[in-house]
């Protein structure tokens, strides 16, 4: 019988989906084995399809023990994971575990490996073992850059060069396995890994050639080309090699540049999932940032007319200029023409981040960004110019504003945007975590009719700033507060807020975390426009409805927190629901 019947109910290929999606799940894999008859053979087949090999923990010599006297659940078995450390159990070798599972694919382990790994691996392939190998964990380089493995693994998988999917081109070796990689007649995955760094033309030179199956390139340690590399790209790509083959590309730079922008354009017209990483995010911006404006928005709109195109982007950590920042994001609303969410994060870097940038078109179209504003940007100029272009332009759904420890004066003029702010023609969600708010204008521009949620944590504000933001939301589906204080106006001082006055909002929740810290035995007072509701929260944190003749005896021993709105459905109070 299954644990819910409408699971069972489900159509054969929709359960099998679910149960997949399930995979780092083991105990709820485990459970659908013991307690549903119809999904126990898939959720067991998923279960051993990964095992990880932890670093001599009690449950690796019973998983042993399994796979030696279950022959069944051993075939199940396609892919092995050697974490840090698992090597130097008494019961665990390559010798032990691999022999009892010959469907394996994937091979692969954590920093650390044995001296013998690769080479123990030949010897047990060459004696009839790991025939259907698709995939062998990366010779990483050790503490200090050397990689003393990366001979043993070409010797591994050039022998296994007929099934080997994935390959690892090193610098240590010259990358000489791609000079060979016409051998390879399976290959659909290679990553380039660069020690002291690698051009995109460099990269594009050594996979010059003709490799139909070729699908994912990954690159570690992108640098941007040199003079004379440059040169030959600005001669009309003449040296420059086009791979339409290539659906994903994934790129770790040390610094980004224009040029790389028109590279991937020009050398992978067809790619679907794309992802930029900037290795570091305390390097400086490149010199090739420094460009004629028009040239600079034109590049950018070119790129990311390039990408909408795709299913997915996703850069991170990317260092830009001010205006390469802007003219991205600029970018970003008009190819799009939807923004799902902005975070903006002040921090005590130098530099504007692209932290993250998401883009997802499959199915429903998505836009996430993220950034975060270096020290030189807190000023009322670049504010402007942001929420300018966020406002007219972006229009997003959610807004997250995350400040880090200190900077009071310069998140206090951050905190003087949220009255425009929260008058985003579609904004429905506004998160903000650290930041003073002062108060807002007395003037209240537009009356929003709904708000999907109000989530403020740790914030300094104003006494009125709540009953100023009940003035403008009429309705907001959920209120998220979180160690919030007030802020006294004549001493300057924090105090902790014993009022939440929003008399003219109706909510559907609100959600209080940290009030009292730790503090009990105290009263809660709801305030609606149809009732008043008094309870005592006793020092189990357990809260108890008063009477009328209660709280009035109740009130002259305990400290009061009143909520004052138009109409609450559900109330929680540090994890604690009061029943309305």
């Amino acid at each position: 019988m299954c644990a819910k019947a409408s699971f069972a109910t489900l159509p054969t290929e929709i359960m099998k989906q679910i149960i997949q999606s399930m995979e780092e799940d083991k105990n709820a894999l485990l459970e659908l084995q013991l307690t549903c008859q119809r999904s126990s053979q898939i959720a067991r087949k998923v279960f051993y399809k990964t095992v990880d090999i932890i670093d001599g923990g009690d449950r690796t010599p019973l998983l042993v023990r399994t796979l030696q006297s279950n022959t069944s659940i051993a075939h199940l078995v396609e892919e092995i994971l050697f974490n840090d450390g698992s090597f130097y159990h008494d019961d665990i070798s390559l010798t032990t575990i691999i022999p009892l599972c010959p469907h394996l694919k994937i091979v692969a382990h954590g920093y650390e490996c044995t001296t013998n790994y690769y080479t123990e691996l030949l010897r047990l392939y060459r004696d009839g073992h790991l025939q259907e190998i698709e995939r062998i964990g990366d010779p990483r380089p050790n503490f200090y850059g050397i990689n003393i493995f990366s001979l043993d693994y070409n010797d591994l998988v050039v022998e296994m060069k007929k099934s080997i999917t994935s390959l690892y081109a090193t610098e240590f070796t010259n990358y000489s396995l791609i000079k060979n990689l016409k051998d390879f007649t399976h290959v659909r995955d290679i990553e380039v890994q660069s020690y002291s760094g690698i051009s995109l033309i460099q990269v594009n030179k050594l996979l010059y050639g003709e490799y139909p199956r070729l699908k994912t390139i990954f690159v570690s340690n992108a640098v941007i080309p040199t003079d004379q590399q440059q040169a030959a790209l600005d001669n009309l790509y003449s040296n420059i090699s086009v791979m339409p083959q290539v659906e994903y590309l994934s790129i770790d730079f040390q610094v980004f540049s224009m040029l790389d922008l028109q590279l991937i354009m020009h050398m992978f017209p067809n790619l679907k999932k794309l992802d930029l990483n900037q290795v570091s995010a305390y390097a400086l911006i490149s010199k090739a940032f420094i460009a004629d404006g028009k040239y600079l928005k034109a590049v950018i709109c070119k790129f990311f007319s390039y990408l909408s195109h795709m299913d997915t982007f996703y850069a991170g950590r990317i260092q830009l200029s001010t205006d390469m920042l802007f003219a991205s994001i600029s970018n970003v609303a008009k190819t799009f023409r939807v923004c799902t969410s902005v975070s903006i994060e002040l921090s005590w870097t130098h530099t504007v981040e692209l932290h993250e940038l998401t883009i997802k078109s499959k199915k429903h179209m998505s836009v996430a960004i993220e950034i975060i504003l270096g020290r030189y940007q807190w000023t009322e100029t670049f504010y402007n110019r942001l929420f300018s272009i966020l406002a007219k332009e972006v229009d997003p759904l959610k807004v997250n504003i995350l400040c880090s420890s200190g900077l009071n004066q310069q998140k206090r003029l951050l905190g003087g945007y949220i009255d425009s702010l929260i008058q985003f023609r579609h904004l429905n969600s506004l998160s903000m975590d650290s930041l003073p708010i002062g108060m807002l204008p007395m003037e209240v521009t537009k009356r929003i009719m709904k708000f999907n949620q109000l989530s403020i944590s740790c914030c300094d504000l104003h006494p009125d700033f709540l009953l100023q933001m009940s003035q403008r939301i009429v309705f907001i589906n959920k209120l998220e507060m979180d160690g919030n204080k007030k802020v006294n106006t004549i001493t300057g001082s924090d105090e902790e807020f014993m009022l939440l006055h929003m008399p003219f909002t109706t909510f559907k929740a609100i959600d209080i975390w940290n009030y009292g810290h730790g503090r009990v035995n105290y009263i809660v007072k709801i305030c609606l426009s149809s009732c008043i509701t008094v309870f005592y929260v006793d020092k189990e944190g357990k809260n108890t409805k008063l009477t009328s003749d209660n709280y009035a005896q109740f009130k002259a021993r305990f400290l009061e927190f009143i909520i004052n709105c138009a109409d609450l459905s559900f109330l929680k109070i540090n994890g604690e629901v009061f029943e309305l």
